[in-house]
C-alpha cells in the first residue's frame, strides 16, 4: 500500500465540516432561480431531477449523484432542464422546520430539487478547507452511498430532532470521503481545490508541532520544490506554511492548557518552543492572553 491513502486519511480525520444553515432548492423546468453572492461557502447536492448550475466560470450540468461546492462571493443560477423561459430571484419561499428553508422557482410542478448547507470546515481548526477555492468544486458519483447520504440529509433536515445539526454536519464529512473515494486517479477536483493534496505535509505538521519543520523540509515531504511547495501551500490555505507551523504549534499547547496540569514550560518545549518567554509572547499574540491566564477557569459572576 502506497503512503498516499495514508496520508489523506490523516488528512481527513482534521477536517472539521459545521453546517450551519439549510435550505431545498425547488425549480421548475423551464425555469430559473437567480441567486446573488453569498458570504459562506455553499454546497449544493442534487436529490432528484436534472438542470444546471451557471456562474461567470461555465455552466455545469446537474443531476442526482451531483455536487457543487460554490465559493464564498459568487453569484450563479439554477435551473431546471429548460429551455429557460422564467427567471426569479432567491428568495425564501417558507420555513419548512426551524432552520430548513424553501427556495422555489416553479409553477406547482417540480424538475429539479437541491439540498443546499451554508458551511465552515477547516482542517485541524486552523486551514479553511474551502475558503480559498475561486471556482465551483463539482463533482459527481453514482456509488449509492451518495445517494443514500444525500436522503439521510434531506430526511433529517425535514424532521429535525436532538442532535440534528451534529448528525448532519457528520453526513456531510462522509459526503466529502465518498466523492473523494470515487477518484481513483487523486484528480478530483476536491484534491485539486482544497490543497487535499498537500495532506501529507498537513498531517506531518498536525501530528507532530514540536519537530523542526522547515520549508525544505516540508517541500521534501510533498515532493515538490521549496519554491513550487511555499506557491502551492499558500494558494490553497492563504497562509504560508511557516506560519502554519507555529499556528498548530500554538493550537496544540492551548489544547495541553485546558486539558492537563503540566507546567507551561513543559508545554512550550513539548510543542518545539526551546524558550518559555518566546512561547509566552507568541501565545499572548495569538490569543490575546498570557499561557497561564488561558488556562484559567473564567471568573464566576455576581451572585
Amino acid at each position: 500500500m502506497s503512503d498516499h491513502p495514508t496520508e489523506i486519511d490523516r488528512f481527513l480525520e482534521a477536517v472539521e465540516i459545521r453546517v450551519e444553515a439549510f435550505g431545498v432548492c425547488e425549480i421548475g423546468r423551464q425555469f430559473s432561480l437567480r441567486c446573488e453572492p453569498f458570504k459562506s461557502v455553499i454546497v449544493h447536492f442534487v436529490l432528484s431531477g436534472e438542470g444546471f448550475m451557471e456562474c461567470r466560470h461555465g455552466r455545469f450540468p446537474l443531476k442526482p449523484g451531483t455536487a457543487v461546492v460554490v465559493p464564498k462571493m459568487l453569484a450563479k443560477s439554477l435551473s431546471g432542464a429548460g429551455p429557460v423561459e422564467h427567471v426569479e430571484d432567491a428568495k425564501a419561499d417558507c420555513t419548512l422546520q426551524d432552520d430548513l428553508v424553501r427556495f422555489a422557482a416553479c409553477d406547482g410542478k417540480v424538475d429539479l430539487v437541491l439540498g443546499c448547507a451554508e458551511l465552515s470546515s477547516s482542517v485541524g481548526g486552523e486551514l479553511p478547507l474551502f475558503d480559498q477555492a475561486k471556482r465551483p468544486i463539482i463533482e459527481h458519483s453514482d456509488d449509492p452511498l451518495l445517494r443514500a447520504l444525500f436522503t439521510t440529509m434531506f430526511d433529517e433536515l425535514r424532521n429535525p430532532r436532538l442532535g440534528t445539526r451534529a448528525f448532519v454536519s457528520a453526513l456531510m464529512k462522509q459526503v466529502l470521503i465518498v466523492l473523494l473515494r470515487s477518484q481513483p486517479d487523486n484528480d478530483s477536483s476536491i484534491l485539486l481545490m482544497t490543497g487535499a493534496r498537500l495532506a501529507g505535509v498537513v498531517a506531518a505538521i498536525l501530528d507532530r508541532p514540536q519537530d523542526n519543520h522547515t520549508v525544505d523540509s516540508l517541500a521534501a515531504i510533498a515532493g515538490m520544490s521549496r519554491s513550487r511547495f511555499s506557491h502551492h501551500f499558500t494558494l490553497a490555505y492563504d497562509v504560508s506554511p511557516k506560519a502554519f507551523v507555529q499556528t498548530a504549534r500554538l493550537a496544540s499547547a492551548a489544547r495541553m492548557l485546558k486539558g492537563s496540569d503540566l507546567p507551561v514550560k513543559t508545554i512550550a518545549a513539548s510543542v518545539g518552543y526551546a524558550s518559555r518567554s518566546h512561547f509566552s509572547r507568541a501565545f499572548q499574540a495569538k490569543f490575546g492572553v498570557d499561557p497561564s491566564a488561558f488556562r484559567l477557569p473564567p471568573a464566576a459572576g455576581p451572585h
